[in-house]
Formats: C-alpha cells, structure tokens, sequence
C-alpha cells in the first residue's frame, strides 16, 4: 500500500497572492490584448461604431457581404442561401438541383432585371448582381410561392 503524507492546504496568504495575480495575467493580458485589436482595427474616424459596438447594440453581427462568386441552390422548392447578400455586380450561378424546373427572377419593376429562365433538373445558369446597392425580391415564376431577396451592400 503506497503511503503518501496528505498534500497540505495552501494558506489563506498564498491563496491571496496566487489567486489575483493569475487573474490579473489572465484578463490583463487579454483586456490589452482586445485594445490592440480593437485599435489596429480603427477606420481612422473616432465617431465611427467600430464592428463589435454596432454588434453590441443591435444584438446581433452584421452580415457578410460576399464577394467572387456566389452558388445559389434551388432544392425542396426552396432557395438557399438566405439571406443572399453580395456586393454589387457579384457574379451568381443559379443551380436546378430541385426535380421540378423553377426560375430565379427579380420582381421588382426596373428592379435589377435578372432573370435566369427556366432551370430544369440538374441545371445551372449565371447571373449578375445589380450595380446599385438595394433590396431586390425575386420569386420563382413557376412556383409564385418560392420568394428570396438579393440585397445588394
């Protein structure tokens, strides 16, 4: 049987001294850490919301404009993604992988004008974001039913 005397309790004065001064490592060096970011992070005008205030005060992240190519799926009688944020004149291919045919088209008058035509199965078509940043509904004019925005940032 291993006989090991009984590991001695820290005393109250060692408890004191070690326990801020790992806090004090821990959340000092991350408090100046988050600084730094922050800081590196700046715009340069001190009265704009940086990223993580706007965050903060609406409760929510922003969301990410995409950039390149975006792949838009049409499955289930639905269109993904959701929300569809790009940047003005993003290149988007509209992929059929649904087994009914189905349209990608703006409905707003004037409204971008997009349009892919009819996608049956298994079939892909490109088109391009609108230059003007909005708000830009579309539906599928076969299934007047499936709606999505493109918003345009």
């Amino acid at each position: 049987m291993n006989s090991r005397p009984p590991l001695a309790a820290p005393s109250a004065a060692a408890r004191t001294a070690v326990g801020p001064t790992r806090r004090g490592v821990l959340f000092g060096a991350g408090g100046a850490l988050a600084a730094a970011v922050l800081a590196a992070c700046s715009s340069g005008d001190s009265n704009a919301p940086s990223p993580s205030a706007t965050t903060a005060a609406s409760g929510s992240p922003s969301p990410t404009v995409t950039t390149g190519t975006v792949t838009v799926t049409i499955k289930d009688f639905a269109f993904s993604p959701t929300p569809l944020i790009v940047a003005p004149g993003t290149r988007i291919v509209v992929t059929n992988q649904d087994s009914e045919s189905h349209t990608l088209t703006a409905t707003a008058s004037g409204g971008g004008g997009f349009d892919t035509g009819i996608l049956t199965t298994g079939k892909s078509v490109e088109i391009t974001a609108p230059t003007q940043p909005g708000d830009y509904p579309y539906t599928c004019s076969i299934h007047p039913t499936m709606k999505g925005t493109l918003t345009v940032a």
